[in-house]
């Protein structure tokens, strides 16, 4: 059954580029939406808490804090107090030294002391007051206490998504109109736009020397994104307000910058901040002077770029993806760990030495992601791949179906079975119970129990285990065999419970391999069965490798031993190796040796062509045959050598030509003695005086001459016979290298005589201009070259030409000899090279022979694996073609 494989939209090289550009796509796309979602930005806060808590906190280096706390409410009065306490406070820093006085109380509305407040706030000059927002409106000092202020800062502080204060306050611009306390004197002015920056920037810039101006007509409106870093509990320490009024308690403020505020719950705003276990709340006034020590001192972290964000992120993408698609699994894993802990490490590095916060949360969620997405892509096509491969094996012939029993063809089975085990009589009962099927067996009634005969029976196995259409009794069969084999029948049982095992076995199988059906138990048992059908297979093709009679070798695209059975293993020794050269243990003899049999499986690999040598030595003969395999176009060539032992026909050839010497030995010598009789006669006869007995000398000479051509036609025909035998005995030729036209050569030397005594004219000629050389044993091609042109001169006519020819085809070197003789009958030449066989012309024509000249032509011929073939009609002469094969002839 063939499997239909769907053909490929991608190539592997395609596949291998696509598939990570994808991959890298995805995962620059799932970074984009997790960095823009809150629980990833949540995460990013999580992690800057940690880092914060490990760098050390900000130190009050150039601010006070003055707090109104609940000893001095309890010592002043309840708030609010009259402005004449304030104006009393801003005496006392001012006598001090105090550099800038920054209020974080609200002055929106009007009090009894104001006029002393601003006295007071004019006198110190530095004073930076707040504004608070309400919603879109935003709440100015009264007029008079602005105007004697130095500059306004908004108290108005963004919380992060998880509620906790960590950024600077932001700038903001608001319209006249928008702003109460504003005193608007025209439309203009009220049209126009006012910024405001955070108290604490404010008091920064006033203490930099930047603009006096409390109010700047500008529009400027951005949310500062920068980071506090860790404010330690010294933020928090401060004068209490009613400490602060008495002059002797003060030092020297010099230089320094004071924030008044309330710590009193209920009075002003608290805020959380992060801390180094967990969140804590602080005074809103803390919050601010923290905010003016961090730009004070240079300490504001600021968040990286989103640009810079997204190439730290691609750069990272990029390496793991390189890394999962170039690196083995589980490097690819330790490299996506390292490429995350890098990430992080980075993120540490720009945030203490850089003071830039890399957020990682979303990065290193993405390159955790990478992983099991391309583990999911592989093992997706390994189970695709494994799938396919598992499908396609199970629907291979198994070695269980060695057993004949396919399908449901129980009939056929059971035929098969019993045409094997030769039972006088057979019969199956019960097969009314199998539904859906019909046996046709042609069976035999069983005959009456007879104490001469022995009975052997089994039972079907269901072909499928699991099948609910199989009930009730299996069918049963019944064989009878004659006594005289009583003895077969236990091994008789033992094979057929073996035949029945395997056909469960396969039945099993074939239930199994219907992947479609999804279980994943069936899928495992599919898998299982596959590989045990593969281990039989290997298991069965080493055992016929194995118990092979012949030597067998497998040597790789060096020559070394890859695979050898147990009988090559016999002819090299106990001592050959896997990994050995071959070359170093085949047997040696005294025209083969190891340099020769390293260059013959050289020349065999690299030509790619069989190379056959016989080596005999003392007690082995064996032919040795290197033929060249390759297992698939990407893999190099190796060979497959086989070693025959040839020794016993060496031996039985022995003894044949032993036997045919001894025949010819018999027949030549009779032959002989005739011979020297007829010359003794001769020589009588000589002596005899003619004169007297004229015709009886006469007459006896010519019986004597008839006699003895017969006896040398006897004799001729003996040695021919000898040496066809010879012939025909070789099992292989030793070859050498030779040019066809040095053939030709000397085989026209040859038969040059016999032309000139028939005044016939050899011609030779070659169609290709370069020498064609042969591999073969150039004795008996010339030979037969001999043969061939003896009979074209003994069937020319004076002055005729005999043309000798070589050439090349695709798959042949040929040898062409063209005579223009008497021709041969259309009917002769299906019969022209058989043993003795002579042409109506020649027994007409009384032109000598013994009819196995063509014969030993063709045997040489077919030795060299080539073939011979002629053309003629009578009248039109013959051209005779020997085709030597280039596969076993060439030196190429």
């Amino acid at each position: 059954m063939p499997l239909t494989t769907h053909p490929k939209s991608f190539t592997p090289v395609r596949r291998m580029l696509i598939e990570p550009v994808l991959l890298g796509l995805a995962l620059v796309a799932l970074y984009a939406v997790l960095s823009l979602t809150a629980v990833f930005e949540k995460l990013d806060l999580f992690a800057l808490d940690l880092a914060l808590a490990n760098a050390p906190p900000l130190t009050m280096q150039q601010s006070e804090l003055v707090t109104i706390d609940e000893r001095s409410i309890r010592a002043i009065g309840p708030w609010p107090w009259p402005r004449q306490i304030h104006a009393q406070l801003v005496d006392t820093l001012t006598a001090a030294g105090a550099e800038v006085i920054v209020f974080d109380i609200l002055f929106s509305e009007p009090r009894e002391g104001d006029a002393r407040l601003e006295t007071a706030f004019q006198s110190h000059g530095r004073i930076v007051l707040p504004m608070h927002t309400d919603g879109d409106y935003g709440v100015l000092p009264l007029v008079p206490l602005r105007q004697s202020s130095t500059r306004i800062g908004l108290t108005e502080v963004a919380l992060d998504i998880d509620g906790i204060a960590r950024r600077s306050p932001r700038t903001r611009s608001f319209k006249a109109a928008e702003l109460v306390n504003m005193d608007l004197d025209s439309s203009a002015a009220e049209a126009s736009w006012y910024t405001f920056d955070s108290l604490a920037e404010a008091a920064w810039r006033l203490r930099a020397g930047h603009s006096t101006s409390s109010l700047e007509r500008r529009r400027t409106e951005h949310a500062s994104d920068q980071i506090l870093p860790r404010l330690g509990r010294s933020a928090e320490r401060s004068w209490s307000y009613v400490d602060v009024l008495t002059p002797m308690s003060l030092p020297d403020l010099r230089g320094r910058t004071v924030f008044v505020g309330s710590s009193s719950p209920g009075l002003g705003d608290t805020l959380s901040i992060a801390d180094t276990d967990r969140s804590r709340s602080v005074p809103g006034v803390v919050f601010h002077r923290g905010t003016f020590e961090a730009i004070a001192q240079q300490r504001l972290i600021s968040p990286a770029d989103k640009r810079l964000e997204y190439l730290t992120a691609l750069a990272a993408i990029a390496i793991v993806v390189t890394a999962l698609v170039l690196l083995p699994a589980s490097l690819g894993l330790i490299l996506v760990l390292l490429s995350t802990a890098l990430v992080m490490t980075l993120s540490l590095v720009t945030l203490s030495a850089l003071q830039m916060w890399l957020a990682p949360s979303a990065i290193v969620a993405v390159l955790l992601t990478a992983y099991p997405i391309w583990s999911w892509r592989r093992l997706t096509r390994t189970s695709r791949y494994l799938r396919h491969e598992i499908l396609r094996l199970s629907i291979q012939p198994q070695l269980y179906e060695m057993t004949g029993r396919r399908g449901q063809d129980n009939g056929r089975w059971i035929s098969e079975v019993c045409q094997f085990f030769q039972p006088l009589h057979y019969s199956v009962v019960d097969t009314a119970e199998l539904s859906d099927q019909t046996l046709e067996t042609e069976d035999e009634p069983l005959v009456d129990t007879d104490p001469d005969l022995v009975e052997l029976s089994f039972e079907l196995a269901p072909l499928f285990p699991d099948d609910a259409r199989v009930r009730g009794p299996l069918p049963r069969v019944h064989m009878q065999f004659s006594g005289e084999r009583r003895d077969e029948l236990p091994e008789m049982q033992q094979h057929l419970e073996a035949m029945l095992g395997t056909a469960r076995a396969s039945a099993s199988l074939a239930d199994n391999s219907s992947w479609q059906l999804g279980s994943s138990e069936r899928q495992i048992r599919t898998i299982r069965s596959a590989i045990d059908n593969l281990g039989q297979l290997n298991s069965f093709a080493r055992t016929i490798i194995n118990e092979v009679s012949d030597g067998i070798v497998v040597v790789g695209p060096t020559g070394c031993i890859v695979l050898l059975n147990k009988r090559a293993r016999q002819i090299l020794g106990k001592r050959v190796r896997h990994g050995d050269a071959l070359s170093d243990h085949l047997p040696e003899s005294r025209l083969v040796s190891r340099a020769d049999w390293a260059d013959s499986l050289r020349q065999a690999i690299l030509t790619q062509t069989v190379h056959k040598r016989e080596v005999t030595a003392a007690n082995l003969a064996y032919i040795v045959s290197i033929s060249p395999f390759r297992p698939d176009a990407k893999t190099a060539t190796g060979a497959v050598v086989s070693l025959t032992d040839i020794f016993p026909i060496h031996e039985a050839q022995k003894d044949r030509l032993e036997a045919i010497n001894f025949v010819s030995h018999d027949i030549r010598s009779p032959l002989a003695s005739q011979l020297a009789t007829f010359d003794a006669l001769d020589s009588l006869i000589s002596s005899i005086d003619s004169s007297q007995h004229a015709a009886e000398l006469v007459e006896s000479r010519e019986r004597i001459s008839d006699a003895r051509r017969l006896a040398q036609k006897s004799l001729a025909m003996a040695e021919e016979f000898i040496q066809l035998a010879k012939l025909e005995s070789l099992v292989i030729v030793e070859r050498s290298e030779v040019s066809l036209q040095d053939l030709m050569d000397n085989a026209a030397d040859a038969v040059y005589a016999l032309a000139e005594k028939h005044q016939v004219r050899l011609q030779r000629s070659s169609r290709d201009e370069e020498e064609l050389w042969v591999y073969c044993a150039p004795a008996l091609i010339e030979r037969a070259l001999v043969n061939l042109l003896t009979n074209a001169i003994k069937h020319s006519a004076v002055g005729a030409v005999v043309v000798l020819d070589c050439f090349r085809t695709a798959q042949d070197f040929c040898l062409q000899i063209t005579d223009q003789g008497e021709g041969i009958a259309e009917e002769e030449l299906s019969h022209l090279f058989e043993a003795f066989t002579r042409t109506q012309a020649s027994e007409r024509e009384m032109i000598p022979g013994t009819g196995l000249g063509l014969r030993m032509v063709q045997v040489i011929v077919q030795k060299h694996g080539g073939h011979v073939s002629v053309q003629s009609s009578l009248g039109s002469g013959c051209r005779f073609t020997i085709c030597l094969s280039a596969a076993t002839n060439s030196l190429l």
